[in-house]
């Protein structure tokens, strides 16, 4: 076998190709041969090692014998049996050993280097991660459990899904406001808060606003869980659209995050901007400013949000958001000089009088706060797994600098 290829490889090539067929029916088929395939040889191969074990221990007990040699037999079978679908795919063998050309005695070695090589890709790859189309199948699944309910309703769906995931969490309630607080354990110590606000404005569906901010934290918090969250916190606030209580509850209580991440009305439109509103030394906010693609945008101010209200209590603040193509030529025109900034923060509550406030022409308005277009059936995907991407590569970042 080709040392540069992996078994692993040559099997996504065999998918590949099978996937590639033009007949649904005659994919379908295959990919069940296939998979039926493997289950067989897998087995085999599991009742193989226990024999030899048996083997060692009683090794001339003639039904042994024959057992482990009709084992044998099938093994080679099953092997040649992909051999020949490779062949029929034009994709190179899997086990050249078990051909009737090959080496006989390195069947064995062959078999084992192969399933050492699958389960080595099952622990390093997260499909769920990995394949695009996966990754926007999962946000649209979660987004959909929170779409067109009340708030009450999706705080229950919310706390549902946490606990089914296995998940640490805490509520953070006082008369005003409730919070839902995932891994709240990493708030002793500095971290990095993510933050997205779960209320709903009026009756809106509140798909963009904000159930898509929300969609991406729920993920990024099953990742997060598989893969290590030391220094992260994620917090989904309550009353973003009532005066931003949930905002000041929460950072009443959290005296050490370093840096807000602000993850608000990310579903509709296909661009994306950031606004950086951390002090230049941050060491987190420049993980943000690495990690972002060369198709994301700046800009100094975004519209009304719980940023606002964390900066105004002292906090660096790093805001992400979609907005539809057409405002992006406004959005990336509002500059600030630095005690313009100062003046946004220390009177947050009225920024929208502000000349700094985005004019209210911006067709995000329509998918946001009530808009006509905040629904499920405006949500973009596509701009979705983008920011999605973008913020599970930073916090990996995070994790790795501790």
């Amino acid at each position: 076998m080709d040392k540069k290829m992996t078994y692993k490889e040559r099997e996504i090539m065999l998918l590949d190709a099978i996937g590639a067929l033009s007949s649904k029916e005659e994919k379908s088929a295959e990919l069940k041969r296939w998979g039926e395939i493997m289950t067989d040889l897998s087995d085999i191969y599991a009742a193989t090692c226990k024999m030899k074990i048996d083997m060692l221990f009683d090794g001339g007990n003639p039904e042994k014998k024959k057992s482990y040699a009709g084992l044998w037999d099938k093994k080679i079978h099953k092997m040649r049996e992909t051999n020949r679908m490779c062949r029929k795919y034009n994709v190179p063998r899997m086990f050249p050993a078990a051909a009737p050309d090959g080496d006989i005695e390195r069947v064995d070695e062959e078999l084992s280097a192969y399933f050492r090589d699958i389960m080595e890709y099952a622990l390093t790859h997260d499909p769920l991660e990995d394949e695009e189309e996966l990754r926007k199948a999962d946000l649209k699944s979660i987004l959909a459990s929170l779409s067109g309910i009340s708030t009450k309703e999706r705080y229950d769906k919310i706390i549902d899904l946490v606990s089914k995931w296995g998940i640490s969490y805490e509520i953070q309630e006082n008369s005003q406001a409730r919070n839902i607080i995932i891994f709240p354990h990493n708030m002793d110590k500095e971290h990095v808060t993510f933050t997205a606000h779960y209320d709903i404005f009026g009756d809106s569906c509140g798909a963009n606003d904000n159930g898509s901010g929300v969609t991406m934290l729920l993920k990024l918090a099953q990742y997060l869980d598989r893969k290590g969250r030391d220094g992260i916190v994620i917090a989904l606030l309550d009353r973003e659209e009532s005066g931003g209580y949930g905002c000041e509850l929460y950072f009443s209580k959290d005296k050490n995050t370093s840096l807000m991440i602000n993850v608000d009305t990310c579903g509709c439109g296909e661009c994306v901007f950031v606004s950086d509103e951390a002090a230049l030394d941050n060491p987190y906010a420049e993980i943000f400013r690495k990690c972002m693609t060369p198709e994301m945008l700046e800009s100094d101010c975004f519209p009304y949000c719980d940023g606002r209200h964390a900066e105004r209590m002292g906090i660096d603040v790093w805001s992400v958001s979609a907005f539809p193509g057409e405002d992006a030529e406004v959005m990336k025109g509002i500059r600030m000089t630095e005690e313009d900034k100062k003046l946004v923060r220390e009177h947050s509550a009225n920024l929208k009088f502000s000349k700094y406030h985005p004019p209210f022409s911006l067709s995000v308005l329509k998918y946001m706060h009530g808009g006509i277009y905040d629904d499920i059936e405006h949500i973009n995907y596509d701009t979705m797994d983008k920011i999605y991407t973008y913020i599970k590569k930073a916090a990996e970042e995070i994790k790795n600098r501790r």
